[in-house]
């Protein structure tokens, strides 16, 4: 099973995310910003771990708000 078909609703925006993936691709380097609060830095915790999987260069910063 494809990952549309397990998550129907992320079809619609498929083509928005094939082109994030491109633009991604394309960066050299990518800086990941998030405030200091727990919903924030586990979400970029997800991002980080995808990026890593993908051997996406990045960069973390954490300001304040």
């Amino acid at each position: 099973m494809t990952l549309w078909g397990l998550f129907p609703y992320l079809s619609e925006i498929k083509s928005d995310l094939d082109e994030y993936t491109k633009r991604i691709h394309l960066e050299s380097n990518i800086v990941l910003v998030a405030e200091p609060k727990l919903d924030q830095l586990v979400s970029l915790a997800f991002i980080e771990a995808s990026f890593l999987d993908n051997s996406v260069k990045y960069n973390r910063k954490i300001v304040e708000s």
